[in-house]
């Protein structure tokens, strides 16, 4: 994702005021990679560099509407508008957008108040766009019954992008067998810095074989995600991947159970703008208070407290994975079938936690201002759903990622 800085000004303003609004304006961008940033303001008609992937331009006064539109509509290439309401700027903001939209340029207005304002919305955008793009390329690994890339994964790759890679229970299950018992307690060893573990080894030395041979694969050929079919290699291997679920995701690589790719970009997403792990929850009822549930065995130790082993819920097998949530606020939110709408909500966490053996091992109680439990079953686009840390600006961040990937974006509560 490479990126210009551009600064637009009409003189009669004054170069005194906008040229050091500029050079203000402009040092945030000290250090970050691929973005240039011109060295002036640009006043009058000049040709610009078109070998950017997206342009972000900074009205720092008015008149500067007409100008906006003369450059680029020009190179018809995706425009990101700075402006606050000083010196009529984001009045001419408003004007270039509705030019630049009408003449079929992707166009965003991002408004700001101060220096700190500007400087967190642009590092926003800047995230959220360089997560779209990495969207588009991930490198992927499915595992499931046959080894054969899934309709799933198919269609993903169709409507988001990327490349998927499949191997077979069987190629899973050769690596977790061979690895020695040195490399698996090693990784014992740091599983237990995370997690409360079972006492039964061999229950514990099997899920660990599984994460091991996971985690090799993602360390050796370079996956940026994977995703597992995952209730069959339980009936087959007598242990879940809920614990590889959970450790690899925190570690920095989204594994996506089930083998829901409708899962994956938020997943990812919720990784690249907040640093933490997403999770992937199952809707499962409301409460006498009116609060929605959700639950699922395979929280990442990143997000939970006292994270323990515990027997997965269906099948009683091990091993599920068990925390408390460590956050207050969430979105959570899923895609339509076609990947062209992402339905987003906003919620509170209640309580969290093992709070019932009727539910997957870790449950959150979510207070939904505006959303009656019975207005959210009633409008559900699918099951799972994705949880993300409801952190600064994450909002404007995913709004962001939606405008560049064409996707309709509609908040619920």
């Amino acid at each position: 994702m490479r990126v210009t800085v551009v600064g637009l000004a009409s003189s009669i303003h004054g170069e005194e005021y906008y040229v050091e609004l500029y050079r203000r304006l402009t040092s945030i961008y000290s250090g970050w990679d691929n973005v240039t940033v011109y060295e002036e303001p640009i006043t009058k008609y000049a040709e610009i560099d078109r070998g950017y992937d997206v342009y972000f331009v900074i009205h720092l006064t008015g008149g500067t509407s007409s100008l906006a539109y003369q450059l680029f509509n020009k190179i018809k290439k995706p425009v990101v508008l700075f402006a606050s309401g000083e010196h009529n700027a984001l009045a001419s903001a408003l004007s270039a957008r509705a030019k630049l939209i009408d003449s079929g340029i992707k166009t965003l207005l991002i408004n700001y108040v101060d220096l700190d304002d500007f400087r967190a919305k642009n590092e926003a955008v800047y995230k959220a766009l360089v997560a779209a793009d990495k969207l588009s390329n991930l490198y992927i690994l499915e595992v499931n019954r046959d080894g054969r890339v899934s309709s799933g994964a198919q269609e993903y790759m169709k409507m988001i992008g990327g490349r998927v890679e499949a191997i077979s229970y069987r190629e899973l299950l050769d690596r977790a067998i061979e690895a020695s018992i040195g490399e698996v307690e090693e990784l014992i060893n740091d599983i237990s810095k995370y997690y409360v573990v079972a006492s039964d080894h061999s229950k514990v030395e099997k899920v660990a074989r599984i994460t091991y041979a996971l985690l090799k694969l993602v360390e050796e050929k370079g996956y940026d995600a994977v995703s597992i079919d995952c209730f069959p290699l339980i009936i087959e291997y007598g242990v879940t991947p809920c614990l590889a679920v959970s450790y690899l995701t925190a570690k920095g690589t989204p594994v996506i159970c089930e083998d829901d790719f409708y899962s994956l970009p938020l997943m990812f997403i919720a990784r690249e703008l907040t640093g933490l792990s997403g999770w992937i929850a199952n809707p499962s009822g409301s409460t006498r208070d009116g609060y929605l549930r959700f639950a699922h065995c395979t929280i990442g130790y990143d997000l939970g407290k006292e994270c323990r082993f515990v027997d997965h819920f269906e099948t009683g097998r091990p091993y599920a994975i068990a925390c408390t949530y460590g956050f207050d606020k969430v979105l959570f939110g899923r895609f339509t079938s076609d990947y062209k709408k992402l339905v987003m909500y906003r919620g509170r966490v209640v309580k969290s936690g093992f709070l019932s053996e009727n539910y997957c091992r870790t449950q959150l109680i979510i207070e939904t201002p505006g959303l009656t439990p019975d207005k959210f079953y009633g409008g559900a686009v699918g099951n799972h759903h994705v949880f993300i840390v409801d952190k600064p600006l994450a909002r404007k961040a995913l709004e962001v990622i939606c405008w560049w990937k064409d996707w309709e974006l509609e908040w619920r509560n």
